[in-house]
């Protein structure tokens, strides 16, 4: 979640909210409603993105070694 934030997801989810889509928030209610319940499901989402939302998969991919 750090490097979402910090990549630009503050943006459009200050304070948990989206100021792009109103149900699509970081609230617990709007992310259990979304289908998005668990830490691969969440990692999944910020990983690819979705909709106008850009995926941050090239810093959040694991490092190897």
């Amino acid at each position: 979640m750090k490097v979402f934030m910090e990549g630009g997801g503050v943006g459009c989810h200050a304070g948990g909210g989206n100021v792009l889509a109103a149900g699509a928030s970081l609230f617990p209610d709007d992310l259990k409603r979304n289908g998005y319940t668990d830490a691969q499901s969440l990692y999944t989402l910020i990983y690819k993105g979705k909709g106008k939302m850009p995926g941050y998969g090239k810093e959040c991919a694991p490092k190897a070694g």
